[in-house]
């Protein structure tokens, strides 16, 4: 037997969520030993044929806010700032369950003393 083992993600790609698909030619393949023909599988020498899997890596980290705007506790904000949040990740809008989400409180007034 032999393993050839493959980092999830590969050096430089991104890994959760995305889609991997392996391809390795009949050429890419080779039997080392010289112990005679090798066995056939359907007529077909094996190892020497295609090998092609497909596969989606599982996100099991949730995306962290690299940046808020308005900073944390920013004082003088105009009431028509956008406010703008950037992840670390790609992100998608999904469901909101009822009672959660994004809620602004704003103050009656600023205690400054």
């Amino acid at each position: 037997a032999c393993t050839l083992t493959i980092p999830i993600p590969p050096p430089g790609l991104q890994g959760d969520g995305f889609r991997y698909e392996v391809n390795i030619p009949r050429e890419g393949i080779r039997d080392d030993r010289d112990v005679g023909p090798p066995p056939t599988i359907n007529g077909r020498n094996n190892p020497a044929s295609d090998v092609q899997i497909s596969f989606t890596a599982v996100d099991v980290v949730p995306p962290r806010v690299g940046h808020f705007n308005p900073i944390q506790s920013a004082v003088g904000i105009p009431p028509d700032t956008q406010i703008v949040m950037t992840f670390d990740e790609l992100i998608a809008l999904g469901n909101v369950p009822l009672g959660s989400g994004i809620f602004l409180h704003p103050d009656a007034y600023l205690d400054s003393g």
